[in-house]
């Protein structure tokens, strides 16, 4: 049966419940410390603009193992990190010694709490709406029936996609591929809200609208990885699937480059850092 790709890998967005990230793939957090270094300074901002609020948590969103968590506590002093609240999230609890919720970041109703929320290569990993303009450059919905090649199925007629792809990507080249970051956006959205104040941080692999406007991603960016190698993005579980981000939808912050907060070069440094502030009134 053929179904638009976007409702099959949501359907089967299944691989972690199964499999550890570091079993198929290095995220940037592991390859280099110089992440969790980063970020343990923007907590300790944060913890000084706050006046060290006595529930100030750092939640990790899409934590793994906890790895991330653990990392950013060991440059914490100890007498503050006693104090604050560690947190992680993620759909299999891990080892990193935190207050764990387990469960599908998608539907998690967090608690509200200041602090510093990351979430560090999550919103990749959401599932997205996949369209390729026909000749005339008018969007269908991608579909994928088993491990055929996706092919365009049915127009485009959701008229709030339509409208993003108006916003965030317009694009009428024949046959070009885009994908529609509304998901991403409701997602990040319902995160950064459960901080009442500090800063929320989505680190991804992403773009921006000037990016996207002058075709340099009109490929597509989705992409399947399994043991460590890329491989053909069949929504059936057994492959982990994501496709970058439209950074620049998901709030109005400033966006930076990885190269530029932590040093790290390569393809990595190109990731990109959306650091939003969520103001200093510590009120639940």
């Amino acid at each position: 049966m053929v179904r638009p790709f976007h409702t099959a890998w949501a359907e089967t967005a299944t691989f972690y419940r199964h499999h550890r990230p570091s079993a198929h793939f290095r995220t940037s957090s592991r390859s280099s410390s110089r992440i969790a270094d980063a970020i343990s300074h923007i907590v300790l901002e944060q913890w000084e603009r706050l006046r060290g609020p006595k529930d100030f948590t750092v939640t990790d969103v899409g934590a793994d193992d906890g790895h991330l968590l653990d990392g950013i506590r060991s440059q914490i002093p100890a007498h503050l990190r006693r104090r604050m609240r560690w947190r992680a999230i993620d759909v299999v609890e891990g080892a990193c010694e935190a207050e764990w919720i387990v469960g599908d970041v998608r539907y998690i109703d967090l608690p509200r709490s200041p602090g510093v929320l990351i979430a560090q290569e999550l919103l990749d990993d959401i599932p997205c709406t996949i369209v390729e303009n026909d000749d005339q450059g008018r969007p269908w919905v991608v579909g994928i029936e088993g491990d055929a090649l996706p092919a365009p199925l049915i127009p485009l007629r959701s008229r709030r996609e339509l409208a993003w792809l108006d916003t965030w990507w317009p694009d009428a080249t024949p046959f070009a591929t885009r994908e529609v970051g509304r998901t991403r956006d409701r997602v990040w959205q319902r995160l950064r809200a459960r901080v009442t104040a500090g800063v929320a941080i989505a680190i991804d692999y992403g773009h921006v609208r000037e990016e996207r406007e002058c075709g340099r991603w009109a490929g597509g960016t989705v992409r399947g990885f399994r043991s460590g190698r890329v491989v053909r993005p069949i929504p059936d579980g057994r492959c982990n699937i994501t496709a970058h981000v439209a950074m620049d939808s998901l709030a109005h912050a400033p966006l930076l480059r990885q190269s530029d907060v932590t040093g790290i070069g390569g393809a990595e440094g190109d990731m990109l850092w959306l650091i939003e502030d969520r103001g200093t009134s510590c009120v639940t």
